[in-house]
Order: C-alpha cells, then sequence, then structure tokens
C-alpha cells in the first residue's frame, strides 16, 4: 500500500497533495492493516503451532523463522520487487519523454522526484539483497553462513528505514529544510508548513513542487 501511495505520487506529483486527503491517508491504513492480518493469520490455516520469531543469538534479536522460506520471501520481497518494476517503468518511460524533446517544467520536476526513487530503490536492494540471498541459499542448500554473516545481514536490513533518512537528506534540498523546519518551529509555538517540501528537488538546487504544482526555489 505504501508502494501504491508512492506511485501516485511519483506519477501525479502536481496532483498528489489534492489526492492526500485525510479520506486517503485512512484508505491507506486500512489496506496496510489488511495486508499485515492477511499475510500474518495465512499460515496459521495450514499449521495451527505456526511459529513466526524465534532469538537468534547470532543475530542477537528475535527474527523470522524461516519455516516456510518460500512464502516469508515471496511476502518479503518479491511483493516488493514486483512494486519496484512497475516504479521503473514509469520512470524510463518519463525519461524516454524527455529524451523527445517534452522537457516541460512538470517534467523537470518529475525527474527530480525520479532521482530520489531511484536513490531509495537501490538503497532498498542494498540492504535487503543480501540478507534475501543468504536466506535463500540456507533454504534450498545445506549450506549455514557463519553467524558473524548472519548477522551482518540481519542487521543491515533492519538499517533500510534508518538510512532513507539519509538518502532523502543527501538528495533533497526540500527534505532537509523540512527537517530543519521541525527542529526550529516547535520551540518557537509555530507550525511549519510542510506541504512544500513535498517530492521534487534534486541535488544541485533548492527547487520544489509547491502546493499549486508548481517547481519553486526553496529558501
Amino acid at each position: 500500500m505504501i508502494g501504491i501511495d508512492r506511485y501516485v505520487a511519483v506519477s501525479k506529483p502536481h496532483t498528489y497533495r489534492h489526492l492526500a486527503s485525510v479520506k486517503w491517508s485512512v484508505a491507506i491504513l486500512t489496506g496496510l492493516w489488511t495486508a499485515a492480518v492477511v499475510t500474518f493469520v495465512a499460515p496459521i490455516l495450514f499449521k495451527r503451532d505456526f511459529v513466526y520469531y524465534k532469538y537468534r543469538n547470532a543475530v542477537k534479536m528475535c527474527g523470522m523463522h524461516w519455516e516456510y522460506p518460500a512464502y516469508c520471501v515471496i511476502t518479503g520481497m518479491y511483493i516488493p520487487v514486483a512494486s519496484g518494476c512497475v516504479l521503473v517503468y514509469t520512470v524510463l518511460r518519463i525519461r524516454a519523454a524527455l529524451a523527445r524533446g517534452r522537457d516541460t517544467l512538470r517534467m523537470r520536476c518529475n525527474r527530480r522526484v525520479f532521482n530520489i526513487l531511484v536513490a531509495a530503490s537501490l538503497t532498498y536492494f542494498a540492504c535487503w539483497g543480501p540478507y534475501v540471498i543468504l536466506v535463500i541459499v540456507t533454504a534450498i542448500t545445506s549450506l549455514r553462513p557463519p553467524e558473524w554473516l548472519s548477522f551482518c545481514s540481519a542487521w543491515l536490513a533492519n538499517a533500510n528505514s534508518f538510512v532513507n533518512v539519509f538518502v532523502y537528506s543527501a538528495s533533497s534540498p526540500a527534505f532537509r529544510r523540512g527537517l530543519r523546519e521541525l527542529g526550529v518551529y516547535p520551540r518557537h509555538g509555530l507550525r511549519p508548513n510542510l506541504s512544500e517540501t513535498v517530492l521534487g528537488s534534486d541535488n544541485n538546487d533548492g527547487n520544489f513542487v509547491d502546493r499549486n504544482g508548481k517547481c519553486s526555489t526553496a529558501v
């Protein structure tokens, strides 16, 4: 559901602000909880004593118990990959339009969004790739990885959300401006207007898509 929300934000950056209403947020949250409940309950229907998490000394935390490796890999990896393929197709389609000379103001704003999207996608695969590969190899072969490798791959995957903050900060001046506002305004009892720090920035300038769907320069 988050992937669908991001897809709409990327493919329709000028209208996303109007779509992102309370009803839209409720629909996203409802979809997230529905998907979570369905994927959680599904294994229990086939095995009553199914165990999801077990403490593993190698990684120093409770992790997924890979009793159904294929199920966990499909829900945790291939569904996001399928979503990523749709986003990549969208990126290539609009970049092809840019190459044909339709580099309008909207296209330039979209290109900034795509740069952030590509960076976040590459980070996701870099963080989760080693862990998923290790799980698949362990499931289909008799090989057992050393504890240090299991530890590093598991914590690298868990670090994905944390690393995303640095990815967005490095690629979006508007995102950095929003972070500064979150830190400055509460101390003065003011409320920052973060609606104008959404999406459209690149690494070289402070342009962003404002509430009217125009590219503007951040202060």
